[in-house]
């Protein structure tokens, strides 16, 4: 297996060539180099030839990079090859590409936008872009985007518990609006609290979420925590469990009130 050192002396073989055709190199509008990282493709080495490869290539040929997915370190590799001297990155804005996936430009532009890039803003209308980063895919593959997809999956903006809501006075932390989406709501038995079960019924119902009596969601939790011990597995999140659940605990409340 090639070690770091070996991919590094290789790469500075390569862009030695290049250097030493430098004339012949402005004149090329596109040059493509692959550096094969999969034997270890961690963001520190990416950067590393990427470093390599910024100081032999002549201006005013631009450095692009493009990280296919696979092994869970595309977005890092992308941010230290950006951090390490690279002008850009080059990919399609939805995640899906050859092999698993790509470093898509969809999730690089979110994820500068996270860590405070003004340049985003300036540049692009971000509030527009989770729509074609979904659409697109959705175009060319005919079926939709994997829920869980990170960053531009439909349940990534799925709360299923408050304390995990992005906020916008704090750094690292992505609004869904700031790009273009908006918060839902996920039931999850064991961590959700009683904020999430009033705006996920609030999405099933169109009633406000302030209709709902904070007693009725509290033993609403209670229910549903009981049942999960006793080893009933119920999906809370599908409009009619969490609407049955929902007339449970009413009905268990109006039981446990005195008679009048």
């Amino acid at each position: 297996m090639p070690t770091a050192t070996d991919t590094l002396a290789n790469a500075h073989a390569i862009l030695a060539g290049a250097q030493d055709k430098s004339d012949q190199l402005r004149n090329i509008k596109q040059l493509f180099i692959d550096l094969s990282l999969r034997a270890n493709p961690v963001g520190e080495r990416v950067g590393a030839c990427v470093a390599v490869a910024r100081s032999r290539l002549p201006s005013p040929l631009k450095l692009l990079v493009h990280m296919h997915a696979g092994g869970g370190f595309e977005n890092a590799s992308v941010l230290e090859a950006l951090l390490n001297g690279a002008d850009g990155a080059w990919g399609g804005l939805p995640k899906r590409a050859a092999i698993n996936g790509h470093a898509s430009l969809g999730e690089l532009i979110a994820n500068l936008v996270r860590v405070g890039n003004p340049r985003m803003a300036q540049t692009y209308q971000l509030d527009q872009l989770l729509p074609p980063a979904t659409g697109l895919q959705v175009l060319d593959e005919e079926e939709a985007v994997p829920d869980d997809l990170p960053i531009l999956g439909h349940n990534t903006y799925r709360l299923p518990l408050s304390f995990f809501r992005q906020r916008p006075d704090r750094f690292m932390d992505l609004m869904p609006e700031a790009i273009g989406g908006t918060y839902r709501y996920r039931i999850c038995p064991v961590v959700s609290d009683s904020a999430v079960i009033a705006g996920r019924l609030a999405e099933v119902t169109s009633e406000a979420a302030s209709h709902f009596a904070q007693p009725t969601l509290e033993q609403m939790l209670r229910l549903m925590r009981r049942e999960l011990s006793a080893g009933e597995r119920i999906v809370y999140d599908q409009p009619e469990q969490l609407m049955a659940l929902y007339q449970r605990a009413i009905h268990s409340l109006a039981d446990t009130q005195p008679p009048q």
